[in-house]
């Protein structure tokens, strides 16, 4: 895949809501010939609102084009951010609701892939970072069966856990493996793996030979996740990606 330049901006319909975990929740909508790839994210707003930029929001498309060819949708997925003027209002079911509108720009950004072939994928996510990975996870599942990926995926507690069915299914197939941790919680319910992702759990696990790394977080998830690589690894810079806020 290519980067791509033809964007689209304007009013669309909600054809669907999902709840993916706690305070967080998947928005649907069509748009006619609207090409992007992993990585990529568009801008987002009540339509009221649309033309105050200062007022749009940036969210990073979390279906596969793979999936928009075969279904139609394009997807986004917004975390409820407590006093958050936008996600209290894209979240409250009395503004926002299946048949509503909400007004979208895009696609923006780079791609992941970007066209180059990607023989083994590294991918790292903290919360709601895995939102562009799981983007890119599903297009390798679909359309790269040669390809291995290895993800690192951390949040806070169960509940947390973003695209659950999503990510067990695709775990399941050989060429993916998965080491999903819990941050802040000690129930016994939870079999995974639990802590931070820590530079002894990257380094036990890939060789710095891989060809891809992208990291999606907080900026100092990120900038972890950087040191390792660079650092410790010794990787190749050319070969990170990354996506952080805050």
């Amino acid at each position: 895949m290519t980067n791509v330049k033809k964007l689209f901006q304007g009013i669309v319909e909600v054809k669907k809501i999902v709840e993916e975990a706690k305070g967080v929740k998947s928005f649907y909508f069509s748009i006619d010939d609207f090409q992007y790839e992993p990585g990529h994210f568009v801008m987002v707003a009540l339509p009221e609102e649309a033309e105050d930029k200062k007022k749009r929001r940036a969210y990073s498309i979390a279906t596969s084009p793979t999936e928009t060819e075969k279904t139609g949708l394009i997807g986004i997925t917004i975390k409820l951010v407590e006093g958050g003027y936008f996600t209290t209002k894209v979240h409250d079911e009395t503004i926002v609701s299946e048949g509503g509108n909400l007004f979208v720009a895009g696609p923006f950004g780079h791609g992941i892939f970007n066209g180059k072939e990607v023989k083994t994928a590294v991918f790292f996510a903290a919360g709601s970072g895995i939102v562009p990975v799981r983007s890119a996870m599903k297009y390798i599942y679909d359309k790269m069966p040669n390809t291995k990926v290895i993800l690192f995926y951390s949040f806070k507690t169960p509940e947390e856990f973003i695209y659950e069915e999503d990510i067990k299914e695709m775990l399941k197939n050989e060429n993916f493996k998965g080491f999903i941790t819990v941050t802040r919680y000690d129930g016994d319910d939870w079999k995974g793996l639990k802590g931070r992702i820590t530079k002894d759990l990257i380094l036990d696990n890939i060789t710095g030979n891989e060809d891809l790394f992208y990291a999606c977080g907080n900026t100092s998830f990120v900038k972890e996740i950087e040191g390792v690589l660079l650092n410790d690894l010794k990787i190749d810079k050319s070969k990170f990606k990354s996506e952080a806020w805050g």
